[in-house]
């Protein structure tokens, strides 16, 4: 084998040579002649913009195969160059494929009144979330209106006098019978400062002016006072009894009545409300739950508008005031109202916040950290359910926690809500 005789120098030994000198160029070295004879259009605004990539066919042809597949499971990675118009092409390809496509439901939450912690995501057309949002609204505030001057009524009054006046009878009529029953054991019945009964032993029909009287009695008369009493105030204490009965049984006939007359009022405008939105069995259900909620619940509208005691050490990050009848809140989380195609979501800065939402805390009157379902944010995932969500993949997977609930929402095909924190 022949050996090279070529030996390398050091590198030491290397030095830099200078450069030619810059020769100038004349103007007319760096004209560019074109043929306008050549050219179909007079000037550029005669000529369509190129919407594609040039040099790319391939890599387009590829882009429109992917957006064809409507399956689940398939999505796609666009890698190339910075500056050769990625994502303006990407959003131009979905545009024209979306042109002609239908408008995708909106999503709402509202409260589950069986499992208050697992709100329910109900589904309505296009644009009828906020609509249903509103509507509750003003469902509320008319509510909170008619139904302290409906419980102010004569009728209604005159309704509950009647109940009252019922069971004042069947009371008095016990205390009477209590009263008769002391009297033939040989005592008189009075009410005591404290509210119970004290039976006073008569001698010779009258009350005993002093305790002398009480002493001059035989033993025999003595122990006969005392088992007297001791069966009077056993029957008194029966009687009581009865009389808390009593009262419970007017209490609850009693909010018969204000739900006889509370329905009068709140029936008609939930069966309204049914009626707008009878193809939506789901908001039919839930309208029923908020029904008989509002009839258990009536005194709350009663109370309605009274302001409530101020906070002792107010602190300026308390939440202000307690929201009023939260229950029958509407949470809009997808709003396609003003949307006239599928959507095309592209976010530009891919937090798990931004990418999948969140539910949002709050420091309550008390000082505890407290959420509720009016406190879900949607982030750009399900906004973008029914059409596409564009973000840029490495700055997605240098979050923290998105490339694991990446993998999950796309295997599951469903959002998980959570409160975001990085450091759990």
């Amino acid at each position: 084998m022949a050996e090279s005789t070529s030996e390398s120098k050091p590198t030491s030994e290397l030095k830099l040579q200078p450069a030619d000198p810059p020769v100038p160029l004349p103007p007319s070295a760096a004209d560019v002649e074109i043929d306008r004879a050549n050219l179909s259009f007079q000037t550029t605004a005669e000529v369509d913009p190129l919407d594609r990539i040039i040099g790319q066919d391939r890599a387009m042809e590829a882009l429109d195969v992917g957006l064809g597949i409507d399956q689940e499971g398939y999505n796609i990675y666009v890698a190339g160059l910075t500056g050769t118009g990625k994502m303006q092409t990407i959003r131009r390809s979905l545009q024209d494929r979306l042109a002609r496509s239908g408008v995708p439901s909106d999503w709402v939450y509202v409260h589950n009144f069986d499992e208050p912690d697992e709100p329910w995501a109900i589904e309505l057309p296009a644009g009828r979330g906020r609509e249903f949002q509103r509507s509750m609204d003003r469902l509320v505030e008319r509510l909170k209106e008619i139904l302290p001057k409906a419980f102010r009524q004569e009728d209604f009054s005159q309704e509950k006098e009647r109940l009252g006046e019922k069971y004042n009878d069947r009371f008095q009529t016990e205390m009477q019978r209590l009263a008769d029953l002391a009297k033939e054991r040989g005592f008189e019945m009075r009410p005591a400062p404290d509210g119970n009964l004290l039976f006073i032993p008569l001698i010779d029909g009258k009350v005993p002016e002093n305790e002398e009287d009480f002493q001059k009695l035989s033993d025999d008369d003595r122990r006969r006072i005392e088992e007297g009493q001791k069966e009077l105030a056993r029957e008194a204490g029966r009687m009581m009894q009865e009389h808390r009965d009593l009262m419970r049984e007017l209490g609850e006939e009693v909010r018969e009545v204000e739900k006889r007359f509370g329905a009068t009022v709140i029936q008609p405008l939930l069966e309204a409300l049914k009626r707008h939105y009878r193809g939506i069995p789901r908001v039919g259900e839930y309208l029923d739950r908020v029904s008989r909620h509002m009839l258990e619940n009536l005194a709350s509208f009663r109370r309605a508008g009274q302001p409530q005691p101020p906070i002792p050490l107010p602190l300026p990050f308390l939440a202000g005031t307690e929201e009023e009848f939260l229950e029958y809140r509407v949470n809009v989380v997808v709003d396609h109202s003003q949307s006239t195609t599928a959507p095309i979501i592209v976010e530009e800065s891919p937090t798990y916040r931004n990418l999948f939402g969140s539910i949002e805390k709050v420091v309550d009157r008390s000082g505890r950290l407290v959420t509720n379902f009016t406190r879900i944010k949607s982030g750009a995932g399900l906004r973008a359910s029914g059409g596409y969500l564009v973000f840029n993949l490495e700055d997605a997977l240098t979050e923290p926690l998105v490339y694991k609930m990446l993998k999950r929402t796309l295997k599951s095909g469903q959002i998980l809500f959570d409160t975001y924190d990085p450091l759990s």
